[in-house]
C-alpha cells in the first residue's frame, strides 16, 4: 500500500475517485448537499492558493476554532499543502482559552465557524500581540464595525487566484516530508 503525505492525498484521491462523493453537508437552507472528490480537491487548492498568497510560510502555526463542517476539512488539507501546521481548538473554547492556545501557538491567523467563535476570536485578538487576522467560515455571522481585518471564507478564497499562488504551492507540495507536522 502507498502513503501519501497529507497535503497530497486528496489529490491522489481525486484522481483515483474523480466524482465520487467524498463528503455530505448541510448548506446554509439546511439541504444535504454532496461533494465529489474532484469538487473538493479543487476547493482544496484554492484555498491552498489563498493561504500562500496572504504569506503563509511553511511550519506556521494556523488556528482552526469552529465546529465540524466542509471548510473546516479543506482549510485543514490547504494548510497541509503549505507544509503549515493547524492548531485545532474546541468549538466551545472559553476566550481565555483560545487566548492560551493563541499566545502558547503564537498564532497569527485564525479560521473560526460561527457567532460564537467570531466573538470570542475577535475579543482575544484585540489583547493578543500575535493574532492578526480572523477568517469566518459563516456567511451570517456578523462583523463587529470597527473590524477591519477580518474576513468571510468566501470572499478569501478567489483572493488566492493566481498563477503565482499556483506555483508556490506546487512547489511546497513538492517538498512535502513524512516527518512534517501536521497537526
Amino acid at each position: 500500500m502507498t502513503y501519501f503525505h497529507l497535503g497530497e492525498l486528496i489529490h491522489k484521491q481525486a484522481q483515483k475517485y474523480k466524482n465520487k462523493t467524498v463528503l455530505k453537508y448541510q448548506n446554509e437552507s439546511g439541504a444535504w448537499v454532496e461533494m465529489s472528490w474532484y469538487l473538493f480537491a479543487d476547493k482544496v487548492m484554492k484555498t491552498a492558493q489563498a493561504l500562500a498568497d496572504m504569506g503563509l510560510q511553511p511550519n506556521q502555526n494556523v488556528g482552526i476554532y469552529s465546529q465540524n463542517m466542509e471548510k473546516y476539512l479543506i482549510t485543514d488539507f490547504a494548510a497541509y499543502a503549505n507544509k503549515a501546521v493547524m492548531v485545532p481548538m474546541y468549538a466551545t473554547s472559553s476566550p481565555s482559552q483560545v487566548k492560551y492556545i493563541v499566545n502558547d501557538a503564537q498564532i497569527s491567523l485564525i479560521f473560526v465557524g460561527e457567532q460564537f467563535q467570531y466573538n470570542n476570536a475577535y475579543k482575544v485578538q484585540q489583547e493578543s500581540q500575535y493574532l492578526q487576522k480572523l477568517i469566518i467560515f459563516d456567511r451570517s455571522v456578523v462583523m463587529r464595525p470597527e473590524d477591519k481585518t477580518s474576513v468571510y471564507f468566501d470572499d478569501f478564497v478567489p483572493a488566492g487566484d493566481n498563477s503565482e499562488s499556483l506555483a508556490l504551492v506546487q512547489a511546497r507540495m513538492k517538498q512535502l516530508k513524512e516527518s512534517d507536522l501536521a497537526t
